[in-house]
């Protein structure tokens, strides 16, 4: 599955969603995806910044809770104060390393817990395409 990959690139946590062929320069391209993981909308924290911001939980692979303060666009629906909150979603994020069943990813658009942790483990089992 990763026979063509680019050197510079991980050999891990990525998912094939395709192939591409290039005829111009013969090349067969693999269209890969970042791993997702499960994320929950708790409650409405505040009108500013615009657009707003939510509190979110998200668990990792030895069921620790960790919470993310961060704008509410980071969801792929729109969300307001007046939603019916918990609220689940994916996160996409990239992945650093795996040791066996677990990957270490780094939250995305610089965000961060409210421990300061950009980088959270998961299981593999967890994360999808």
């Amino acid at each position: 599955m990763h026979e063509n990959l680019h050197p510079h690139m991980k050999r891990i946590a990525f998912y094939r969603i395709g192939t591409l062929f290039d005829a111009r320069h013969g090349l067969r391209l693999m269209l890969l995806r970042m791993p997702r993981f499960k994320a929950i909308a708790l409650r409405w924290v505040s009108d500013d910044p615009q657009p707003g911001v939510i509190e979110i939980s998200v668990h990792d692979a030895f069921g620790r809770d960790h919470r993310i303060i961060e704008k509410d666009i980071v969801t792929e629906f729109a969300l307001g104060k007046d939603a019916h909150f918990p609220v689940g979603f994916w996160i996409e994020a990239e992945p650093q390393e795996q040791s066996g069943e677990l990957v270490t990813i780094t939250l995305p658009w610089s965000m961060s817990t409210t421990e300061g942790e950009t980088q959270l483990t998961m299981s593999r089992a967890l994360l999808r395409p």
